[in-house]
């Protein structure tokens, strides 16, 4: 992505078992979709304790985040 780009993340995972799966979906300034789904969480995670943000890049980055919502649903 470019630099000033902003993106929406929609990011769902079922809490309180073990062996859960997880999805995201991104959607990009022009509007289109980027859905992934049946992502592996750790075997024994159960409960969202903290949420972090990385990037794989080979230069140098930034996040910003805006308008953070988290849901326990």
């Amino acid at each position: 992505m470019e630099a000033g780009t902003w993106l929406h993340v929609t990011m769902e995972a079922t809490q309180g078992i073990r062996n859960a799966r997880w999805q995201a979906t991104f959607v990009l300034p022009d509007g289109r979709r980027h859905h992934v789904t049946d992502l592996a969480c750790d075997p024994d995670w159960t409960e969202t304790r903290w949420v972090g943000f990385i990037a794989s890049a080979r230069s140098d980055g930034a996040f910003y985040l805006d308008d953070v919502e988290m849901q326990n649903e």
